[in-house]
């Protein structure tokens, strides 16, 4: 939705700032409990099962067949490729929820070196945490399955831990987002500089009390014996 269109439509306007240490921390605390979560998922859960006599065990598919091809750089290539990768998962769903394709475009955001996929327009809350969670659980699930059939090898637990600190980003603005959707119901939200900086929307509604049973509830009874009919100022005398 747009905002300018949402302005003129009488919705009220709040733009909100979080404090960036408060960000800062949630980010580093969620990045490092994903992280325990999955290799301890690793380790104790699905590492045991897999294990051989040499150990965990290397699942020979096709992906890994063409990296160990390359060595280092192969993985070095899987790395940036998983970025991009991730970033276009992000574009791809905002696109489908922007109302203007013209309104999207990718950034760095300032002071944080952080890619994101900036969108200028207002959406519901719903379409929000669908644009950031469907790229974090598609990305957390390849990544984790490439990790284990790579029998959990250095390079898979790095490339693992770097793409856990972008999906940790987006993860903590939509656990934040949907804080809001709780607190303050907005109607449309617009995330402007990722969580740091966003605007709620929510619609204004004003109710008409009847004075006496016999007013009509499209009438707006004055002082001065006058009325205000459907919303038009259209003024007549009692008398």
């Amino acid at each position: 939705m747009i905002k300018s269109d949402l302005r003129k439509q009488g919705y009220s306007v709040v733009e909100k700032f979080p404090r960036q240490s408060v960000i800062n921390t949630m980010w580093v605390v969620l990045t490092l409990l994903i992280s325990i979560v999955t290799y301890t998922a690793v380790f104790f859960i699905i590492g045991p099962a897999i294990i051989g006599g040499d150990g965990l065990q290397r699942d020979p598919n096709a992906i890994l067949q063409i990296i160990d091809s390359f060595g280092l750089l192969g993985y070095f290539m899987l790395l940036i490729l998983s970025v991009f990768l991730y970033l276009f998962l992000k574009l791809l769903m905002t696109i489908f929820f922007s109302s203007k394709i013209e309104s999207i475009r990718m950034k760095i955001l300032e002071n944080k070196g952080m890619p994101i996929c900036l969108c200028r327009e207002a959406l519901k809350v719903w379409q929000t945490v669908l644009i950031y969670l469907m790229p974090v659980i598609l990305t957390y699930s390849a990544m984790f399955y490439l990790t284990v059939s790579s029998g959990f090898i250095a390079e898979m637990i790095i490339i693992l831990f770097f793409m856990l600190i972008f999906m940790a980003f987006d993860l903590m603005l939509v656990i934040y987002v949907l804080a809001v959707k709780i607190k303050d119901k907005p109607d449309y939200i617009s995330i402007d500089h990722h969580i740091y900086g966003y605007t709620v929307f929510n619609q204004t509604y004003v109710k008409f009390k009847r004075k006496n049973r016999k007013m009509r509830s499209r009438f707006l009874v004055t002082g001065a014996g006058k009325y205000l009919e459907n919303g038009k100022f259209n003024w007549k005398n009692k008398n």
